[in-house]
Protein backbone atom coordinates (compact mmCIF):
# COMPACT_ATOMS: atom_id res chain seq x y z
CA UNK A 1 0.00 0.00 0.00
CA UNK A 2 1.39 3.42 -0.82
CA UNK A 3 1.67 5.96 1.68
CA UNK A 4 -0.82 7.98 -0.08
CA UNK A 5 -3.44 5.56 -0.37
CA UNK A 6 -2.50 5.04 3.59
CA UNK A 7 -3.05 8.28 4.24
CA UNK A 8 -6.49 8.31 2.88
CA UNK A 9 -7.32 5.09 4.23
CA UNK A 10 -6.49 6.82 7.64
CA UNK A 11 -8.50 9.51 6.91
CA UNK A 12 -11.66 7.71 5.67
CA UNK A 13 -11.00 5.96 9.07
CA UNK A 14 -11.01 9.54 10.60
CA UNK A 15 -13.89 10.63 9.13
CA UNK A 16 -15.95 8.18 9.37
CA UNK A 17 -15.32 7.64 13.13
CA UNK A 18 -16.43 11.06 13.82
CA UNK A 19 -19.90 10.53 12.00
CA UNK A 20 -20.67 7.39 14.12
CA UNK A 21 -19.37 9.28 16.93
CA UNK A 22 -21.42 12.36 16.59
CA UNK A 23 -24.67 10.22 17.09
CA UNK A 24 -23.45 9.04 20.38
CA UNK A 25 -22.30 12.64 21.39
CA UNK A 26 -25.69 14.22 20.62
CA UNK A 27 -27.50 11.36 22.75
CA UNK A 28 -24.89 11.59 25.79
CA UNK A 29 -25.21 15.49 25.32
CA UNK A 30 -29.35 15.24 25.40
CA UNK A 31 -28.48 13.30 28.54
CA UNK A 32 -26.83 15.35 30.65
CA UNK A 33 -27.93 18.55 28.97
CA UNK A 34 -25.10 20.12 27.81
CA UNK A 35 -24.93 21.71 24.30
CA UNK A 36 -23.87 19.16 21.66
CA UNK A 37 -20.83 21.38 20.92
CA UNK A 38 -19.39 20.68 23.97
CA UNK A 39 -18.86 17.56 23.08
CA UNK A 40 -17.81 18.05 19.73
CA UNK A 41 -14.69 19.95 20.51
CA UNK A 42 -13.91 18.01 23.38
CA UNK A 43 -13.72 15.19 20.46
CA UNK A 44 -11.47 17.25 18.55
CA UNK A 45 -8.69 17.99 21.40
CA UNK A 46 -9.00 14.06 22.52
CA UNK A 47 -7.47 13.56 18.86
CA UNK A 48 -5.19 16.17 19.39
CA UNK A 49 -3.98 14.83 22.79
CA UNK A 50 -3.72 11.24 21.01
CA UNK A 51 -2.15 12.72 17.47
CA UNK A 52 0.46 14.64 19.79
CA UNK A 53 1.68 10.93 21.21
CA UNK A 54 1.13 8.83 17.45
CA UNK A 55 1.11 11.85 14.95
CA UNK A 56 -1.44 9.37 13.01
CA UNK A 57 -3.38 12.98 12.02
CA UNK A 58 -1.29 13.05 8.64
CA UNK A 59 -1.28 16.03 6.48
CA UNK A 60 -3.60 14.75 4.09
CA UNK A 61 -6.07 13.70 7.07
CA UNK A 62 -6.23 17.65 8.58
CA UNK A 63 -6.62 18.78 4.62
CA UNK A 64 -9.89 16.82 4.12
CA UNK A 65 -10.67 17.60 7.48
CA UNK A 66 -10.48 21.18 6.45
CA UNK A 67 -12.45 20.69 3.39
CA UNK A 68 -15.51 19.33 5.46
CA UNK A 69 -14.81 21.69 8.30
CA UNK A 70 -15.47 24.27 5.74
CA UNK A 71 -18.62 23.12 4.46
CA UNK A 72 -19.47 22.45 8.23
CA UNK A 73 -19.12 26.13 8.56
CA UNK A 74 -21.69 27.00 5.36
CA UNK A 75 -24.01 24.46 6.94
CA UNK A 76 -24.35 26.26 10.36
CA UNK A 77 -24.60 29.53 9.00
CA UNK A 78 -26.87 28.75 6.48
CA UNK A 79 -29.30 27.05 9.34
CA UNK A 80 -29.08 30.12 11.50
CA UNK A 81 -29.67 32.69 8.44
CA UNK A 82 -32.78 30.12 7.24
CA UNK A 83 -34.28 29.65 11.15
CA UNK A 84 -34.39 33.78 11.58
CA UNK A 85 -37.80 35.13 11.77
CA UNK A 86 -37.63 38.29 9.72
CA UNK A 87 -40.85 39.15 10.23
CA UNK A 88 -40.78 38.56 14.03
CA UNK A 89 -37.36 40.54 13.71
CA UNK A 90 -39.33 43.91 12.79
CA UNK A 91 -42.07 43.38 15.15
CA UNK A 92 -39.79 44.21 18.19
CA UNK A 93 -37.27 45.55 16.34
CA UNK A 94 -36.98 48.74 18.10
CA UNK A 95 -36.28 47.10 21.79
CA UNK A 96 -34.25 44.21 20.55
CA UNK A 97 -31.35 47.10 18.27
CA UNK A 98 -31.64 48.70 21.42
CA UNK A 99 -30.53 45.47 23.65
CA UNK A 100 -27.91 44.66 20.71
CA UNK A 101 -26.27 47.95 20.64
CA UNK A 102 -25.33 47.77 23.84
CA UNK A 103 -23.99 43.89 24.32
CA UNK A 104 -22.63 44.36 21.45
CA UNK A 105 -21.04 47.65 21.84
CA UNK A 106 -20.19 46.38 26.16
CA UNK A 107 -19.15 42.90 25.45
CA UNK A 108 -16.78 43.74 22.58
CA UNK A 109 -15.27 46.79 24.55
CA UNK A 110 -14.77 44.61 27.07
CA UNK A 111 -12.70 42.03 25.38
CA UNK A 112 -10.45 44.45 23.32
CA UNK A 113 -9.73 46.35 26.59
CA UNK A 114 -8.74 42.95 28.57
CA UNK A 115 -6.61 41.83 25.71
CA UNK A 116 -4.85 45.01 25.55
CA UNK A 117 -4.69 45.99 29.45
CA UNK A 118 -3.44 42.38 30.28
CA UNK A 119 -1.73 40.80 27.38
CA UNK A 120 0.81 41.91 24.90
CA UNK A 121 -1.07 40.13 21.67
CA UNK A 122 -1.62 43.46 20.33
CA UNK A 123 -4.72 45.46 18.63
CA UNK A 124 -4.90 42.70 15.92
CA UNK A 125 -5.50 39.69 18.95
CA UNK A 126 -7.53 42.42 21.07
CA UNK A 127 -9.91 43.00 18.11
CA UNK A 128 -10.38 39.32 17.12
CA UNK A 129 -11.50 38.66 20.72
CA UNK A 130 -13.72 41.76 20.89
CA UNK A 131 -15.35 39.97 17.55
CA UNK A 132 -15.66 36.70 19.23
CA UNK A 133 -17.03 37.60 22.35
CA UNK A 134 -19.62 40.46 20.96
CA UNK A 135 -21.34 37.26 19.92
CA UNK A 136 -23.75 34.80 20.91
CA UNK A 137 -25.11 31.12 20.06
CA UNK A 138 -28.72 31.79 19.06
CA UNK A 139 -28.96 27.82 19.52
CA UNK A 140 -27.41 27.36 22.95
CA UNK A 141 -29.11 30.58 24.03
CA UNK A 142 -32.54 29.55 22.99
CA UNK A 143 -32.69 25.87 23.95
CA UNK A 144 -33.33 26.27 27.21
CA UNK A 145 -36.25 28.84 26.56
CA UNK A 146 -37.74 26.13 23.87
CA UNK A 147 -37.94 23.32 26.93
CA UNK A 148 -39.38 25.78 29.34
CA UNK A 149 -42.04 26.45 26.68
CA UNK A 150 -41.65 30.15 26.47
CA UNK A 151 -39.65 30.49 23.12
CA UNK A 152 -42.95 31.09 21.40
CA UNK A 153 -43.71 34.25 23.94
CA UNK A 154 -42.89 37.96 22.77
CA UNK A 155 -39.81 37.47 25.06
CA UNK A 156 -38.24 34.88 23.63
CA UNK A 157 -38.87 36.61 20.25
CA UNK A 158 -36.85 39.63 21.84
CA UNK A 159 -34.46 36.85 23.03
CA UNK A 160 -33.81 35.14 19.32
CA UNK A 161 -33.49 38.59 17.59
CA UNK A 162 -30.94 40.46 20.09
CA UNK A 163 -28.98 36.77 19.45
CA UNK A 164 -29.49 36.82 15.42
CA UNK A 165 -28.40 40.48 15.31
CA UNK A 166 -25.53 39.77 17.35
CA UNK A 167 -24.46 37.23 15.29
CA UNK A 168 -25.05 38.57 12.05
CA UNK A 169 -23.31 41.71 13.26
CA UNK A 170 -20.64 39.22 14.46
CA UNK A 171 -20.11 37.94 10.40
CA UNK A 172 -20.14 41.01 9.03
CA UNK A 173 -17.13 42.30 11.59
CA UNK A 174 -15.38 39.07 10.68
CA UNK A 175 -15.65 40.08 6.70
CA UNK A 176 -14.01 43.58 7.72
CA UNK A 177 -11.43 41.68 10.10
CA UNK A 178 -10.48 39.43 7.42
CA UNK A 179 -10.31 41.50 4.54
CA UNK A 180 -8.37 44.67 6.70
CA UNK A 181 -6.28 42.95 9.34
CA UNK A 182 -3.79 41.66 6.67
CA UNK A 183 -3.18 45.38 5.71
CA UNK A 184 -2.29 45.85 9.73
CA UNK A 185 0.46 43.44 9.74
CA UNK A 186 2.88 46.22 7.84
CA UNK A 187 5.55 48.51 8.87
CA UNK A 188 3.28 50.54 11.26
CA UNK A 189 3.71 53.78 8.39
CA UNK A 190 1.42 56.47 7.92
CA UNK A 191 0.31 54.39 4.38
CA UNK A 192 -1.06 51.65 6.33
CA UNK A 193 -4.08 54.17 7.15
CA UNK A 194 -4.63 55.32 4.01
CA UNK A 195 -4.61 51.80 2.59
CA UNK A 196 -7.16 50.75 5.35
CA UNK A 197 -9.08 53.48 4.52
CA UNK A 198 -9.83 52.89 0.96
CA UNK A 199 -10.16 49.37 1.47
CA UNK A 200 -12.61 49.47 3.60
CA UNK A 201 -14.43 52.03 1.59
CA UNK A 202 -13.99 49.35 -1.89
CA UNK A 203 -15.46 46.30 1.21
CA UNK A 204 -18.07 47.97 1.89
CA UNK A 205 -19.31 49.20 -1.73
CA UNK A 206 -18.86 44.98 -2.43
CA UNK A 207 -20.77 44.19 0.86
CA UNK A 208 -23.45 46.77 -0.42
CA UNK A 209 -23.60 45.45 -3.81
CA UNK A 210 -23.75 41.71 -2.83
CA UNK A 211 -26.43 42.40 -0.35
CA UNK A 212 -28.53 44.00 -3.14
CA UNK A 213 -28.03 40.82 -5.39
CA UNK A 214 -29.19 38.51 -2.63
CA UNK A 215 -32.04 41.09 -1.86
CA UNK A 216 -33.21 40.81 -6.02
CA UNK A 217 -32.66 37.04 -5.57
CA UNK A 218 -34.77 36.44 -3.10
CA UNK A 219 -37.19 39.53 -4.52
CA UNK A 220 -37.77 37.87 -7.86
CA UNK A 221 -35.93 34.04 -8.50
CA UNK A 222 -35.98 31.99 -5.41
CA UNK A 223 -39.40 31.19 -5.51
CA UNK A 224 -39.59 30.24 -8.91
CA UNK A 225 -35.97 28.41 -8.60
CA UNK A 226 -37.73 26.53 -5.77
CA UNK A 227 -40.97 25.51 -6.99
CA UNK A 228 -39.10 24.24 -10.15
CA UNK A 229 -36.77 22.11 -8.02
CA UNK A 230 -39.54 21.53 -6.24
CA UNK A 231 -41.31 20.06 -9.07
CA UNK A 232 -38.17 17.92 -10.42
CA UNK A 233 -37.90 16.11 -7.39
CA UNK A 234 -40.56 17.15 -4.80
CA UNK A 235 -39.13 15.39 -1.30
CA UNK A 236 -35.39 16.61 -1.74
CA UNK A 237 -35.07 19.19 -4.91
CA UNK A 238 -35.63 22.40 -2.78
CA UNK A 239 -33.64 21.43 0.29
CA UNK A 240 -30.54 20.27 -2.29
CA UNK A 241 -31.04 23.25 -4.48
CA UNK A 242 -30.71 25.59 -1.33
CA UNK A 243 -27.41 24.26 0.26
CA UNK A 244 -26.08 24.11 -3.44
CA UNK A 245 -26.96 28.22 -3.83
CA UNK A 246 -25.53 28.17 -0.20
CA UNK A 247 -21.87 26.65 -1.31
CA UNK A 248 -22.13 29.35 -4.51
CA UNK A 249 -23.33 32.29 -3.00
CA UNK A 250 -20.75 31.65 0.38
CA UNK A 251 -18.03 30.93 -2.66
CA UNK A 252 -18.69 34.26 -4.28
CA UNK A 253 -18.25 35.83 -0.75
CA UNK A 254 -15.13 34.15 -0.48
CA UNK A 255 -14.36 36.05 -3.43
CA UNK A 256 -15.44 39.08 -3.11
CA UNK A 257 -12.73 39.50 0.07
CA UNK A 258 -15.45 38.49 2.38
CA UNK A 259 -15.63 35.05 4.58
CA UNK A 260 -17.39 31.87 3.64
CA UNK A 261 -19.41 32.32 7.24
CA UNK A 262 -20.79 35.93 5.69
CA UNK A 263 -22.18 34.44 2.61
CA UNK A 264 -23.53 31.22 3.93
CA UNK A 265 -25.07 33.41 6.46
CA UNK A 266 -27.02 35.81 4.09
CA UNK A 267 -27.48 32.66 2.08
CA UNK A 268 -29.81 31.30 4.55
CA UNK A 269 -31.77 34.51 5.08
CA UNK A 270 -32.99 34.34 1.46
CA UNK A 271 -34.38 31.77 1.74
CA UNK A 272 -36.25 32.35 5.54
CA UNK A 273 -39.03 33.29 4.44
CA UNK A 274 -42.15 31.40 4.27
CA UNK A 275 -42.92 28.77 2.13
CA UNK A 276 -39.74 27.88 1.34
CA UNK A 277 -38.51 27.75 4.64
CA UNK A 278 -40.37 25.19 5.14
CA UNK A 279 -39.71 23.35 2.20
CA UNK A 280 -36.05 23.46 2.95
CA UNK A 281 -35.89 23.37 6.97
CA UNK A 282 -36.80 19.88 8.23
CA UNK A 283 -34.82 17.74 5.00
CA UNK A 284 -31.58 20.57 5.29
CA UNK A 285 -31.47 18.84 9.38
CA UNK A 286 -29.85 15.96 7.61
CA UNK A 287 -27.04 17.87 5.91
CA UNK A 288 -26.46 20.11 9.33
CA UNK A 289 -26.16 17.16 11.20
CA UNK A 290 -23.39 15.33 8.77
CA UNK A 291 -21.37 18.25 7.94
CA UNK A 292 -21.34 20.34 11.71
CA UNK A 293 -19.46 18.21 13.88
CA UNK A 294 -16.01 18.24 11.48
CA UNK A 295 -16.14 22.35 12.21
CA UNK A 296 -16.02 21.96 15.86
CA UNK A 297 -14.28 18.80 15.85
CA UNK A 298 -11.43 20.69 13.64
CA UNK A 299 -11.86 23.56 16.55
CA UNK A 300 -10.20 20.86 19.15
CA UNK A 301 -8.04 19.15 16.84
CA UNK A 302 -6.80 22.30 15.74
CA UNK A 303 -5.77 23.28 19.15
CA UNK A 304 -1.88 23.29 20.30
CA UNK A 305 -2.97 21.07 23.65
CA UNK A 306 0.75 22.34 25.10
CA UNK A 307 0.05 25.92 25.00
CA UNK A 308 -3.41 25.00 25.87
CA UNK A 309 -1.88 24.03 29.36
CA UNK A 310 -0.52 27.66 29.88
CA UNK A 311 -3.88 29.29 28.71
CA UNK A 312 -5.64 28.39 31.91
CA UNK A 313 -5.32 31.53 33.24
CA UNK A 314 -5.79 33.96 30.52
CA UNK A 315 -9.00 31.99 29.69
CA UNK A 316 -10.08 32.31 33.46
CA UNK A 317 -9.99 36.23 32.71
CA UNK A 318 -11.52 36.19 29.32
CA UNK A 319 -14.66 33.97 30.89
CA UNK A 320 -15.29 36.78 33.53
CA UNK A 321 -15.01 39.52 30.74
CA UNK A 322 -17.05 37.02 28.70
CA UNK A 323 -20.22 36.86 31.37
CA UNK A 324 -19.47 40.16 32.78
CA UNK A 325 -19.93 41.94 28.85
CA UNK A 326 -23.28 39.89 28.37
CA UNK A 327 -24.82 40.12 31.48
CA UNK A 328 -23.91 44.21 31.50
CA UNK A 329 -24.72 45.03 28.32
CA UNK A 330 -28.10 42.60 27.57
CA UNK A 331 -28.94 43.22 31.93
CA UNK A 332 -28.54 46.58 31.49
CA UNK A 333 -31.06 47.69 29.16
CA UNK A 334 -33.59 45.00 29.87
CA UNK A 335 -33.86 46.31 33.31
CA UNK A 336 -34.73 49.60 31.83
CA UNK A 337 -37.37 48.22 29.11
CA UNK A 338 -38.46 45.45 30.62
CA UNK A 339 -39.72 42.76 30.79
CA UNK A 340 -39.58 43.38 34.44
CA UNK A 341 -37.24 41.01 36.88
CA UNK A 342 -35.94 39.25 33.41
CA UNK A 343 -32.59 41.30 33.74
CA UNK A 344 -30.32 38.13 35.09
CA UNK A 345 -32.33 36.01 32.82
CA UNK A 346 -31.99 37.79 29.08
CA UNK A 347 -28.22 38.56 30.67
CA UNK A 348 -27.46 34.87 31.37
CA UNK A 349 -29.19 33.51 28.32
CA UNK A 350 -26.68 35.63 25.94
CA UNK A 351 -23.44 34.18 27.61
CA UNK A 352 -22.92 31.47 25.34
CA UNK A 353 -20.55 31.35 22.95
CA UNK A 354 -20.68 28.60 20.55
CA UNK A 355 -20.59 28.62 16.98
CA UNK A 356 -19.87 31.89 15.83
CA UNK A 357 -16.99 32.74 18.38
CA UNK A 358 -14.74 29.77 17.21
CA UNK A 359 -15.63 30.54 13.63
CA UNK A 360 -13.71 34.11 14.20
CA UNK A 361 -11.22 32.82 16.26
CA UNK A 362 -10.63 30.34 13.97
CA UNK A 363 -10.39 32.45 11.13
CA UNK A 364 -7.72 34.56 13.00
CA UNK A 365 -5.59 31.46 13.97
CA UNK A 366 -5.80 30.93 9.88
CA UNK A 367 -3.93 33.87 9.68
CA UNK A 368 -1.19 33.24 11.68
CA UNK A 369 0.27 33.74 15.07
CA UNK A 370 0.81 37.31 14.68
CA UNK A 371 -2.98 37.82 14.63
CA UNK A 372 -3.96 35.10 16.87
CA UNK A 373 -1.43 33.23 19.17
CA UNK A 374 -2.04 29.75 20.05
CA UNK A 375 -2.47 30.37 23.04
CA UNK A 376 -4.36 32.88 22.94
CA UNK A 377 -7.11 30.35 20.73
CA UNK A 378 -6.85 27.97 23.37
CA UNK A 379 -7.56 30.57 25.56
CA UNK A 380 -11.09 31.68 23.77
CA UNK A 381 -11.86 27.73 23.06
CA UNK A 382 -11.70 27.13 27.25
CA UNK A 383 -13.96 30.14 27.31
CA UNK A 384 -16.21 28.66 24.67
CA UNK A 385 -16.46 25.28 26.68
CA UNK A 386 -17.35 26.83 29.69
CA UNK A 387 -19.81 29.77 28.86
CA UNK A 388 -21.85 26.59 27.30
CA UNK A 389 -21.64 24.96 30.05
CA UNK A 390 -22.56 27.96 32.82
CA UNK A 391 -25.14 29.64 30.37
CA UNK A 392 -27.31 26.42 30.48
CA UNK A 393 -26.92 25.38 34.14
CA UNK A 394 -27.72 29.23 35.23
CA UNK A 395 -30.50 29.86 32.86
CA UNK A 396 -32.55 26.35 33.96
CA UNK A 397 -32.31 27.38 37.44
CA UNK A 398 -33.70 31.08 36.13
CA UNK A 399 -36.27 30.39 34.15
CA UNK A 400 -37.76 27.87 37.30
CA UNK A 401 -37.35 30.65 39.50
CA UNK A 402 -39.17 33.11 37.15
CA UNK A 403 -42.53 33.97 36.90
CA UNK A 404 -43.20 33.16 33.48
CA UNK A 405 -46.12 34.65 32.86
CA UNK A 406 -44.21 38.09 32.41
CA UNK A 407 -42.92 36.33 29.56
Amino acid sequence: MSEATQGYAFGLIAIGAIIILSVVIRFASAKISLPVVVGYVLTGIVFSLIDAETELVSNTVRHGFGFLAEIGVIAILFRVGLESDLESLFKVLGKAFIVFISNFVVAGALGIAAILMFTDFGIVAALFVGAALSATSVGVSTAMWRDAGVLETTSGALLVDVAELDDISAIIVLGLLFTLVPLMNGSGDASIALALANESAVLLLKLGLFLAACYLFTRYLEEPLVGLFRTLDPQFGPMLFAFGMALLVAAAADLLGFSLAIGAMFAGLAFSSPPTDRLVNHAFEQIYLLFSPFFFVSIGLAADVSAMSGAFALGGLLLVVAVAGKVLGTGLPILWLGPPGQSWLFGMSMVPRAEIALIVMSYGLSLGSWAVPPELYGAMLIVSLATCIIGPLAVTQLLRKSDLTKL
